[in-house]
């Protein structure tokens, strides 16, 4: 007979699907977040490479499905394309995955799988940190969006969105993708949100020109996977920034050459530069909370806070 020490436990588990999860601080703050929760959960990860197909993705949540002890998944490099190729897999889809067309994260609920968007939160209370309130009608400055996947448009969902938006949101979009198409599909999302934006789509040889055009105290994100989980940069670099600029770097690991070009503009120009740290933080509470169906209250939230930042290195 096996001692106690000997016994298998089957812990209960949620999967970190991404393309390379090893670097991630999500994996060395879980079991502090778990803490604060008073859960005994273990976070696995799970790497799929950027052209995994539909069969791949379909067979992903079959394996999840089978696996009673994974109470979910915390979905980041694939949202968009696990959505497009493998939606039809899992029981149900929130309103927000059906209003960005990505999943970031599936929740078991009893036998089901439900996939769900947690971005357009996320997102909303990390500008919220970022922006003085009505910057956008103070300013007069745009937005401009290099991608046009799952994070790109949670933030526009988040500004413009019936349910999510604020009456302050810029009057004018420019959306730039190697993908026509997903561009196009996107800015056909937002004019369906609401009416009367101007969303523009320049072709992605135009990166340059579309910079030199904007006003001051535009915000300029980075919502690839360049610089992080390909190499390089959407903007060439050196780039000549607008004066003023917020420019916003969503990832926060990798080699970030858009970041260091923007930070070492910052006084030249009087730019303001944001990498992806407190969205990673309000990613990971909002996805955890919706798993295990717990909303953090503000104690909660500011340990979530002080974990990451102790594991960030």
């Amino acid at each position: 007979m096996k001692s106690a020490g000997e016994l298998k436990v089957d812990h209960r588990r949620i999967w970190f699907v991404g393309v390379r999860t090893q670097g991630s601080a999500a994996l060395s703050a879980f079991p502090g977040w778990m803490g604060v929760l008073r859960e005994d959960i273990r976070l696995q990860g799970v790497d799929l490479p950027l052209d995994t197909d539909a069969p791949g993705y379909r067979n992903l949540l079959r394996r999840l499905r089978s696996c009673n002890n994974v109470v979910g998944a915390v979905i980041t490099g694939h949202k968009a394309r696990l959505f497009e190729s493998a939606g039809s897999e899992l029981d149900g889809l929130d309103r927000f995955a059906r209003l960005c067309h990505e999943v970031s994260v599936v929740r078991r609920d009893g036998g089901q799988l439900v996939g769900c968007a947690v971005e357009p939160r996320s997102v909303k209370a990390t500008l919220a940190r970022m922006l003085e309130p009505g910057h956008w009608g103070a300013t007069g400055g745009e937005l401009l969006i290099f991608g046009a996947g799952g994070t790109a448009a949670a933030l526009l969902a988040c500004l413009y969105d019936s349910l999510t938006a604020s009456r302050d949101a810029p009057g004018v979009v420019h959306l730039i993708d190697i993908d026509a198409a997903r561009a196009k599909a996107l800015q056909e999302s937002v004019l369906t949100w609401r009416t009367g934006v101007s969303v523009r789509v320049p072709h992605p040889s135009l990166v340059t020109e579309t910079l030199l055009a904007l006003p001051p105290s535009s915000l300029i994100v980075n919502a690839t996977g360049l610089g992080k989980d390909q190499p390089g940069s959407p903007v060439p670099l050196p780039a000549r920034w607008p004066n003023r600029a917020i420019v916003w770097e969503l990832n926060y690991r990798g080699q970030l050459p858009m970041l260091a070009d923007a930070r070492a503009a910052t006084r030249r120009q009087s730019l303001e530069v944001y990498d992806g740290w407190t969205l990673f933080i309000q990613g990971w509470s909002e996805a955890l909370g919706t798993i295990l169906r717990h909303k953090l209250n503000a104690a909660e939230q500011g340990a979530f806070e002080r974990i990451a930042l102790s594991v960030r290195g």
